[in-house]
């Protein structure tokens, strides 16, 4: 089939899926797995944007069933281990329960990622829309699904947002002018970037790899933005050993307790602010009957600062 001929028929069916669906299934559980490396616990920065671009790659020519089905392996096997220390202080059912809200995010943003693979070519055909417009849009989707994730519902779950992998990176200095949905942006755009310029294949044309190099060389040069020294303060933190999970046994001011325990060397020390864990102060007497006293707003903020 000629060029042009062949280029028409891509724009009237869509790209051509990369991968077979059960390819598909296994790449989304390696992504999955390979992305949580990126972040800090274990901090294997770089991985971030070959998980995301493995999530990009099984999501080319699909179906929106397929679409779904690998969008929803991915999630949840990167969201059960990212999450995974949920168990040990609230439980497998909260864990599994989180993880399972946020891939369904996940999984609905595959499908707009999809369809975006499979529209955009029809509505601005050309190697130039391919190289630039594409890879834009999919970032701003990827980055669209992040903004949600992390706002709703009950102010959202904003972790594992792409960009809160490259804290320990070169990249990290980005965040002080974009933000880290920004960085997520940015990262997400070369990535898609280096997958439609690869699918291309037109590798001898220079020029095509302008787009792609130009989003590196912002990721790569750009100076954190600048700061004036504005005072020091010294800072004191505890985090009282007291029993705090969820289901944790305990009387009232236990919690209280364990940190002003551990606050004893602290005191008197020279030190501007002493910083304790975030519901250290709480008082629980008991849950039934808090529940009961309190208001949906009042009940929804126990919970939180309980766990």
């Amino acid at each position: 089939m000629p060029e042009p001929t062949r280029d028409a028929a891509r724009r009237a069916t869509g790209p051509r899926a990369l991968l077979p669906l059960w390819a598909a299934v296994l790449v989304a559980v390696a992504a999955g797995l390979v992305l949580d490396l990126a972040y800090p616990s274990v901090g294997w920065w770089p991985l971030a944007f070959i998980g995301a671009g493995l999530s990009l790659v099984t999501l080319i020519g699909r179906s929106v069933w397929g679409s779904l089905l690998v969008g929803f392996i991915f999630g949840i096997t990167f969201y059960l281990v990212h999450i995974m220390w949920l168990n040990r202080y609230l439980g497998v059912i909260p864990w599994f329960a989180l993880a399972g809200a946020a891939t369904a995010y996940v999984t609905l943003g595959s499908v707009l990622i999809t369809l975006a693979y499979r529209w955009m070519p029809k509505a601005v055909p050309g190697r130039w829309a391919q190289l630039v417009l594409t890879p834009l849009l999919i970032a701003g989707l990827w980055t669209l699904r992040e903004l949600v994730t992390g706002s709703w519902p009950y102010t959202g779950f904003p972790w594992a947002r792409l960009g809160m992998s490259q804290s320990e990176s070169p990249l990290s200095h980005l965040t002080s002018w974009i933000g880290v949905s920004g960085l997520s942006f940015l990262m997400v755009a070369f990535t898609a970037g280096v997958i439609e310029w690869l699918r291309l294949r037109q590798w001898s044309d220079v020029r095509t790899a302008i787009p792609v190099a130009a989003v590196g060389v912002v990721l790569l040069i750009t100076p954190q933005f600048p700061t004036t020294p504005a005072g020091t303060m010294t800072v004191g933190s505890v985090q009282g050993n007291g029993p705090s999970g969820y289901f944790d046994a305990r009387k009232p001011n236990d919690i209280l307790n364990a940190q002003l325990s551990a606050s004893t060397e602290l005191f008197g020390q020279d030190m501007d602010v002493l910083l304790w864990p975030e519901g250290a102060s709480i008082r629980i007497r008991s849950r039934t009957r808090r529940r009961r006293q309190c208001s949906t707003v009042c009940r929804r903020r126990w919970m939180l600062r309980s766990s």
